[in-house]
């Protein structure tokens, strides 16, 4: 079987956001298991090397022209064409929108942005398969269009494959490395505006205030944050000297960075992650697998990925997220607890891996 899978909207996304990550996870289980060719296309702006996963892979480099006239180009012409040219049996698109094909296509949808949009009801029509990421997003698809409930298939996050539990030694090396030698909380920062950034700052003055103690807070930024730089506002901040700044938002992390974030995950003593907005959960489940409690927001996916295995802060409640950083810390019984709920989650999403899931929807749709 022959898939053209279109990754031009993932170049714009970022090749080292969560939906690639995931997106090509799932490509990677089919390539690894199941007689699939894969044809990889993206534009012209697309560098060698730039997307790591793809390096030694077929890859069709084309022409596109810019903005929205291009995007109805490369839906309405350029894909059907190269999948005409190339003979593919299947056609993967990644940007939530349906093209005009005459082969089965199954769309990756990353999140329904406007429930209103009349494109969407064109795409549900013409795809043979839709991934998404949230029992909410499938049960609106579900909706929108009757009689498909069968083909939209629910895709739990996996987490990164570098991630593993630290043994004692590497642990203590990495709170050196990360915190000079103190416990640390790991705030991982997606989506998030300054405002957000300074409410999690002042949450954990409140703890550090009401705990008197050591703990470090390390915060590592996956992507920009809106607004005016956050660094420039801490030179008044009381507890700067406690505060470890990792920036990861450039595109494409190299081996080394997969590395520090490797040894700062599994050296954490819990995962914050109060800001998700539309994410698809990959810091949680990576928390899970290194053996690390979770306190997360209560928005986007979190409650629906986390359940009982996560402990929830309001980052708009300073006090409510303080009281969660204050309880995994006081309550070792607690936070052992949820070490082995999240364990035990992580294994129940693992069952169905994406690929195995992607696989198994391409066997039975067409």
């Amino acid at each position: 079987m022959r898939i053209l899978l279109d990754c031009r909207p993932l170049q714009y996304a970022g090749t080292d956001s969560e939906l690639s990550r995931m997106i090509f996870s799932g490509a990677a289980g089919l390539v690894s298991g199941e007689p699939v060719e894969w044809l990889y296309l993206v534009d012209h702006h697309y560098r060698p090397g730039s997307i790591s996963w793809l390096s030694d892979r077929s890859v069709l480099v084309c022409r596109a022209f810019p903005g929205k006239p291009g995007w109805r180009w490369w839906y309405g012409r350029q894909v059907p064409r190269l999948a005409k040219r190339y003979k593919a049996d299947r056609v993967m698109l990644t940007g939530g929108m349906a093209a005009a094909l005459p082969v089965p296509q199954y769309i990756w949808m990353p999140g329904i942005v406007d429930r209103r949009d009349r494109r969407l009801a064109v795409t549900l029509s013409r795809a043979a398969g839709v991934f998404c990421f949230s029992e909410r997003d499938r049960s609106f698809l579900a909706s929108r269009q009757p009689g498909m409930e069968d083909r939209i298939v629910l895709v739990r996050p996996e987490p990164d494959g570098v991630i593993a539990p630290l043994s004692p030694g590497e642990r203590e090396e990495a709170k050196s490395s990360f915190a000079g030698g103190k416990e640390y909380f790991l705030a991982v920062m997606t989506g998030a505006r300054l405002e957000g950034v300074l409410n999690l700052l002042k949450a954990f003055s409140l703890f550090k205030k009401r705990q008197l103690s050591n703990m470090q807070l390390v915060i590592v930024l996956r992507d920009r944050i809106s607004g005016k730089d956050a660094k420039e506002k801490l030179t008044t901040y009381k507890y700067r000297e406690d505060l470890h700044w990792v920036d990861l938002w450039q595109e494409g992390m190299r081996a080394s960075q997969q590395d520090e974030l490797r040894k700062m995950t599994g050296a954490a003593y819990a995962l914050l992650f109060p800001f998700a907005g539309d994410g698809l959960g990959v810091p949680i489940v990576n928390a899970w697998k290194a053996w690390v409690p979770v306190i997360a927001g209560p928005g986007g996916n979190n409650r629906e990925i986390g359940g009982e295995a996560v402990l929830y802060g309001d980052p708009e409640d300073l006090a409510e997220l303080a009281g969660q950083m204050m309880l995994i810390y006081k309550d070792e019984v607690r936070r052992n607890g949820l070490i082995e709920k999240g364990r035990d989650r992580l294994y129940s999403f693992q069952e169905d891996r994406p690929g195995t899931a992607v696989w198994k929807a391409i066997q039975k749709i067409n």
